[in-house]
């Protein structure tokens, strides 16, 4: 993080005071929320983000921070639409113990002062978290006011000295001089893995030339790359690399004082006196280095009170019923897991983080039956909930183990936490690294049965349910009863997240409670909970299942976080349903990342790039994934399902798609397809159909494409993929090149050689 200068970019047109559509938009927010709170609990306002993403807003916050992420320095890029984060949130601003005042910050959303450049990692680490020491500021304080009336926590590079704060090390690590920068690394997350490999890898560079250079003799043979390195703005981690310059420069001067002003430094390695110190250059060298900067001795005793400090805070519960500044101040989701002899699964590893929305990721596999989703959803289960929570469950251990193993494996890796999470299972039983959850955790199988009122449920977690994904004659919860027992204030705040799933609900529709039942109040009449289908009703259980559980911890569903796990998500379900339930549940629950699987492709409108994983088996039937997944969000449905998502040959024939599945996987054993009798009567048949090519050029086109076809199913990501891939585009160039076609007469294709094998 540097110091931005934020009068050097003019405010964009349409964010000026005098700009009409700005007017209007703040004065629809001003009718809203000066309404008193109970007239307005059960309605989201949405703002008007068009004018925040406008191209003129983002072009103007590329040029402010330099094409890069305002508190991690990451290169962005021109700003997308999901990376224009506001400062103060725009309503429920949470704090450090958990928590927010729901009308703040809504009347700075369209305040130019108040937008910044944020990467995809540090805008879903700090959602709506803008923690305050003391009091927040009065509501519509104006933003020219606001910084004066409270003390914000989050560091702000358009007014803090963010090296008064943040100290770097030549590891990539960066470490707090100050509550604030504490407070900054905690909630951005700016010690995660990635990023500080990449902070790690540009450092190294850089030290690399200082070695090749002599810092003793900083005369004019390179001064001029010195001061470049340190002065220029667009480069990524330059805070970063400014300290180490400055680092560097104390030890070659034999400094070891972390007081010691820089101009007195440069001065000695000059030997001049540093008030000689007036040449334009020397000046810009010393006025873009950091004035004070630990030393080394001081720097590696900062690391160290850290990294115990982080060891420490990992060792929170969320098991207690409430919730510690460790569990608020971080958002924690699952990055990765890796799972070996568990069931079906021989040996898998998933990134659950490469979607690139700001929003809690969701991730979506997809795969035949049998391959192991359900397992996979089990596994992530097991080792989150933690060594009690699991003993409670009442598992056999050895269910769990592949065929002819004795110990099955899991990984997972949470985001902003110390160390990954295992489960060893053997026969005597399971062996988790965690004693007690750290994260909020729900997960339901794809039978979802509606609650009985003679079965209760064996025993009640605040920071658990899990019982379904294991037992589907577990219900799910009774949403009625749940409703009818909270209290009103309450009861219109989760209304507002319950409405997302009623999708033709908005505006004055409201859920009211009456007579013991749950009434949806529309302007067509009234509604009773009790009478909407099963599979609806099937839904909301699940949802308020959600809400009790984070209830406990969070006072609102638009900051609320957790990992929620379901299988087969669309069963039961209308196909409108289908087509809107990932929208619904992530606008209902925006904080919160969601693990499915599915078997249909309605269920995958609602997803961004990079949230859909399918599995696969190779030739020996062990599942691997595809995790470069093409993306579903324009594809019809029948391209879906014939797409390497669903992998259909016809979604008109079933005989068809079996034939061409059959000759495909002749292929892929190595076996020519008029091997035996019976594929040679599939080739012929697909060739009837011209499934196949009707003359040499088409059938070796075809041919071609056939062959990659066949590898395809045994290639997971990575070079062997993309080099099959390049390879066959190669080939059907030459083919296209070197083979004429045949040209059509009267209508019908001439094909003299259409018995031929190509």
């Amino acid at each position: 993080m540097i110091v931005i200068d934020r009068k050097s970019v003019p405010v964009p047109k349409i964010l000026a005071d005098d700009s009409r559509e700005l007017i209007e938009e703040r004065e629809r927010a001003e009718k809203h929320f000066r309404r008193a709170p109970t007239r307005r609990r059960q309605t989201r306002f949405r703002f008007n983000t068009d004018i925040i993403y406008a191209p003129e807003v983002r072009a103007a916050i590329h040029t402010l921070f330099n094409g890069k992420c305002a508190y991690c320095e990451s290169p962005i890029g021109t700003v997308a639409t999901g990376e224009v984060d506001r400062y103060r949130s725009r309503g429920f601003s949470s704090n450090l113990d958990g928590s927010i005042s729901q009308d703040h910050y809504w009347w700075l959303a369209y305040e130019w002062s108040n937008l910044y450049a944020a990467c995809t990692a540090c805008g879903r680490c700090k959602g709506r978290r803008f923690p305050v020491d003391g009091p927040r500021a009065p509501k519509e304080t104006p933003a020219s006011e606001i910084d004066a009336k409270e003390k914000a926590l989050l560091l702000d590079p358009c007014r803090d000295d963010p090296d008064a704060h943040l100290a770097f090390d030549e590891k990539g690590l960066v470490t707090p001089l100050s509550k604030q920068g504490a407070t900054t690394i905690e909630v951005l997350a700016l010690n995660r893995h990635e990023l500080v490999m990449a902070r790690r890898a540009a450092l190294a560079e850089l030290l690399e030339t200082l070695r090749q250079r002599n810092l003793n003799d900083i005369g004019d043979r390179w001064f001029d790359e010195l001061q470049r390195i340190v002065s220029d703005p667009s480069q990524p981690f330059l805070a970063a690399k400014r300290q180490v310059v400055a680092r560097e420069l104390k030890k070659a001067a034999g400094v070891g004082s972390r007081e010691l002003p820089l101009r007195k430094v440069v001065g000695k390695l000059l030997g001049v006196a540093s008030e000689m110190l007036r040449d334009p250059s020397v000046m810009s060298l010393v006025s873009s280095l950091p004035t004070i900067v630990p030393a080394a001795g001081q720097m590696k005793r900062l690391v160290k009170d850290y990294l115990l400090n982080e060891l420490e805070e990992s060792l929170y519960s969320v098991e207690s019923g409430t919730g510690s500044p460790s569990f608020f101040a971080r958002t924690r989701v699952v990055q990765s897991v890796e799972i070996k002899n568990f069931r079906k699964i021989k040996n898998l590893r998933l990134d659950f983080q490469s979607g690139d929305s700001q929003r809690a990721p969701w991730t979506m596999l997809l795969g035949d039956n049998g391959l192991g989703k359900s397992s996979i959803l089990q596994a992530i289960a097991m080792t989150l909930c933690g060594a009690k929570y699991l003993e409670e469950l009442d598992l056999q251990a050895t269910n769990f183990l592949r065929r002819n193993t004795s110990e099955a494996h899991i990984k997972v890796v949470l985001s902003n936490f110390a160390e990954p999470l295992t489960l060893r299972i053997d026969a005597r039983g399971f062996h988790a690294s965690a004693d007690q959850a750290k994260v909020l955790i729900l997960g339901y199988g794809a039978t979802r049965l509606l609650p009985r009122k003679s079965a209760p449920p064996r025993f009640v977690a605040t920071y658990a349910k899990l019982e379904n994904l294991f037992d589907p004659f577990e219900p799910v919860g009774d949403a009625e009863a749940w409703l009818n027992k909270i209290p009103q204030a309450k009861f219109d705040d989760y209304a507002r997240a319950l409405k997302e799933l009623f999708f033709v609900l908005d505006g004055p529709e409201q859920l009211i409670r009456t007579n013991g039942k749950i009434v949806v109040r529309t302007t067509d009449g009234d509604i009773p909970l009790s009478q909407l289908s099963d599979g609806y009703q099937s839904v909301i259980g699940v949802t308020t299942d959600i809400m009790r559980v984070l209830s406990h911890y969070w006072d609102a569903m638009e900051v609320a976080e957790g990992i929620v796990l379901i299988d087969e998500l669309g069963a039961h379900l209308h196909p409108r349903w289908r087509l809107r339930v990932v929208s619904g549940l992530r606008n209902a629950f925006p904080r919160v990342q969601f693990i499915a699987s599915t078997h249909d492709p309605l269920c995958l409108r609602g997803l961004e790039n990079g949230e859909v994983i399918v599995l696969r088996a190779n030739a020996k039937g062990e599942t691997f994934a595809i995790l470069e997944a093409p993306f579903p969000g324009w594809m019809r449905v029948e391209q879906l399902l014939t797409s390497e998502l669903f992998g259909l040959y016809s979604t008109t024939d079933p005989e068809l798609d079996a034939w061409f599945n059959e000759y495909i996987n002749a292929k892929r054993s190595g076996a020519p397809p008029s091997g035996s009798e019976r594929l040679a009567r599939v080739s012929q048949e697909l060739k009837s159909r011209s499934v196949l090519g009707n003359d040499r050029r088409e059938r070796l086109m075809l041919e071609t494409i056939d062959e990659y076809l066949a590898k395809e199913r045994d290639l997971a990501d990575g070079g062997e993929r993309s080099e099959a891939r390049k390879e066959t585009k190669v080939s059907l160039a030459r083919l296209w090149r070197e083979i004429a076609p045949v040209p059509i007469a009267n209508g019908d294709r001439r094909a003299p050689d259409d018995q031929s094998q190509p």
